[in-house]
């Protein structure tokens, strides 16, 4: 395996050999991801699929061997740290002791505390943070492989009165029909998106993005005129141990032709793989046309596919535009 796992990564190889060595035989990036969230690490799925993906088909005797070697070659006091102490313990073990990983959920102090270190705004952490105290995190959707900040009906606010939420018309917090439509054909058909160039129209709670970066799309623009709609999509991506390094949030309203941003666009727009997502955005018949001029400009001047999910709201009378759509 050579140089394949950098001196960072150490904590991932111990992760996956405490896994096999509790049975699991061919450990998944998330049973990774389990492992070192509950010894309270912080990981990422992007990281951890590589590990996994590079010491797919070893025995344990070859892993162990190469925590070993990536351990005697740590400087003496300094090195690994937390990050090693999974390897550690694994790759000195005498026998083949049985280690099943708790999935226990992080305290909220805790996500605050992992909020204070991204370096964000304090009125962005603010709203992280209400996002974290009011909102339910469930799976409990078309998509039970995302876990999501949601209102849902176990939340106070479920019937609270307007004024009682500090944000208007959080629709941010719904997992919609159409959103989880979209989400579940992308993490369906995976293959599709890996290194793509894709736009999620009106994100929301960043479903649809999330399940992009999962399927190792090459860039994402997670898109919400909603700016608290853009933190309720961060937020979601930590919780779902998903890196945004390759995610662009953006509040800029898209169907603004006279925007700066609309040939830079238009150029995201020419990879040879390119999507724009649209999850149950056609609520408003005057609101639906201005997209579907918007639409057609995207469509005459890229190869981009245009994945849309909604519920019949709007009756499609352009037939040209409706096979140019993908609607699921």
């Amino acid at each position: 395996m050579g140089n394949m796992l950098g001196m960072q990564e150490m904590k991932y190889l111990g992760a996956y050999l405490l896994a096999t060595l509790g049975g699991n035989e061919s450990p998944s990036a998330k049973d990774i991801l389990a492992i070192l969230g509950a010894g309270g690490l912080d990981c990422d799925m992007e990281d951890a699929t590589k590990v996994v993906d590079a010491l797919a088909g070893k025995s344990i005797t070859e892993v162990m061997e190469e925590g070993k070697k990536k351990l005697s070659s740590m400087p003496s006091g300094g090195g690994g740290g937390a990050a090693a102490a999974p390897a550690a313990a694994a790759a000195s073990a005498g026998g083949a002791p049985k280690a099943e990983a708790k999935k226990e959920e992080p305290k909220e102090e805790s996500e605050e505390e992992d909020l204070a270190s991204t370096g964000m705004s304090s009125s962005f952490r603010r709203t992280a943070k209400w996002i974290l105290r009011n909102t339910i995190l469930t799976d409990q959707s078309l998509t039970p492989e995302l876990r999501l900040h949601l209102i849902t009906k176990e939340s106070s606010l479920w019937k609270a009165r307007p004024e009682d939420c500090p944000f208007p018309d959080p629709y941010w917090a719904f997992y919609w029909p159409g959103g989880q439509a979209v989400t579940r054909y992308i993490l369906d058909n995976t293959h599709l998106f890996h290194g793509a160039n894709v736009l999620d129209f009106g994100c929301g709670c960043g479903s649809a993005a999330i399940a992009c970066s999962m399927a190792r799309a090459d860039q994402v623009i997670a898109n919400d005129i909603d700016q608290t709609a853009l933190i309720s999509t961060f937020v979601n991506y930590r919780k779902n141990h998903v890196s945004t390094r390759r995610v662009q949030f953006s509040s800029d309203n898209m169907l603004d032709f006279e925007s700066d941003n609309v040939d830079e666009l238009q150029r995201y727009l020419q990879a040879e793989k390119s999507f724009i997502l649209l999850g149950d955005m056609f609520y408003d018949v005057e609101f639906a046309e201005k997209l579907f001029t918007w639409l057609r400009r995207m469509k005459a001047t890229s190869p981009v596919r245009i994945l849309a999910g909604d519920p019949n709201r709007h009756p499609l009378e352009e037939k040209q535009l409706q096979r140019s759509i993908n609607f699921i």
